[in-house]
């Protein structure tokens, strides 16, 4: 995200108008929905200092909330499936998501007491970092809170999972998979239901630590994706690992085609999209068995000339994969979904609390 404003925004844009060749397409995100307050300092305190912002906002967070939100900017129909309280912070979750145009009818209201999630996220501005402190709410939903599986995919062209909620999100999954609905999921950690979901999914974006906290014994991170590819996520086509400036990789089960071009620049994008494979050509395949994949690498998007820096990341991984879903519905080959989702992030140039942190703001989406 280029550096914000001294003061945030007064008010909330209209919704992006739907694109009209995917106005059909519906995605349907599952998992967390809360409230961001943010504070931006020049550099991270040491213990027991008191420091000042230079900026701050509460705003909406989670991550299915994000995507829902970014993929809703990018023009495409969005709808929520969280846990919120029935406390004002509910009620702030609920309108904040309704004012960008995704659809909360899915939203469940906790009993009176349930707070609803929250984080509080410090920014450190000369590292381009951030430190999440999250608060999630008491209690979880299970399948009795929400209408069949059925019902709930009725019109969805992709669901997104986000680990959460896994009572819901695991049965969720399956009956897509039955139905033919491709599942996108999040992957940050191992969580409750993380097992259970891999089997279920089509695409997995996760951080750079997933691959390595799911398979211990790799070496590396690209055999670590390998081995999720192999043992976890069985029936899916790919993953695609985010690693901050290093841009992201893509590891998927099909090889490159002999011929095939090995870089990809798509008419006014400012990264490179690369091919090789896993095993690497000349490495030791000795040592890693079974199928070739094929590699596909990009870049992080640069800064704007002027733009004065990353200052918060908080959010980037979420509109990355609200891009990445877009391109998906769309039919995007990989190559150009991994270009948006590098870009996307780089366009929120409104103020920390615009929504979540990183994603275009509505007027100024990429297409």
């Amino acid at each position: 995200m280029a550096a914000p404003p001294s003061a945030a925004s007064p008010f909330t844009p209209p919704p992006v108008p739907l694109l009209p060749h995917l106005s059909t397409h519906r995605i349907l995100c599952v998992g967390a929905a809360g409230l961001d307050f943010t504070a931006v300092c020049e550099a991270y305190p040491a213990p027991d200092a008191k420091v000042r912002s230079s900026a701050s906002a509460a705003s909406g967070g989670g991550n299915a909330a994000n995507t829902a939100t970014a993929a809703r900017r990018l023009g495409v129909r969005t709808s929520i499936l969280a846990l919120v309280g029935s406390d004002a912070a509910g009620g702030a979750i609920r309108d904040g998501l309704a004012a960008e145009g995704v659809d909360t009818s899915p939203l469940v209201v906790a009993p009176p007491g349930v707070t609803s999630p929250f984080t509080y996220i410090l920014v450190d501005a000369s590292a381009g970092t951030r430190t999440c402190i999250h608060s999630p709410a008491a209690v979880e939903l299970s399948p009795d809170d929400v209408p069949p599986p059925a019902a709930l995919l009725e019109g969805v062209s992709l669901l997104h999972v986000d680990g959460r909620q896994p009572a819901v999100a695991v049965p969720l999954a399956a009956a897509a998979v039955a139905a033919g609905i491709p599942v996108l999921m999040d992957a940050e950690k191992m969580r409750p239901g993380t097992a259970e979901l891999l089997p279920l999914v089509d695409y997995i974006v996760c951080n750079a630590a997933f691959p390595r906290l799911y398979a211990t014994h790799c070496l590396g991170t690209q055999a670590a994706m390998a081995d999720l590819l192999r043992t976890g996520a069985t029936r899916a086509a790919w993953v695609i690992c985010t690693d901050g400036a290093a841009g992201a990789t893509m590891l998927r089960r099909a090889p490159p085609v002999a011929g095939a071009p090995r870089m990809y620049a798509p008419e006014g994008v400012a990264v490179v999209v690369t091919h090789t494979t896993f095993p690497p050509p000349s490495g030791c395949v000795s040592c890693e068995d079974g199928e070739v994949m094929d590699v596909v690498g990009c870049p992080a998007w640069p800064p704007p000339e002027g733009g004065g820096g990353v200052v918060d990341t908080t959010g980037a991984g979420d509109a990355y994969i609200g891009a990445v879903a877009v391109g998906l519905v769309a039919g995007a080959p990989v190559e150009a979904l991994m270009a948006l989702g590098a870009a996307l992030p780089m366009g929120q140039r409104g103020a920390v609390g615009d929504g979540p942190c990183g994603t275009a703001p509505a007027g100024r989406h990429p297409r």
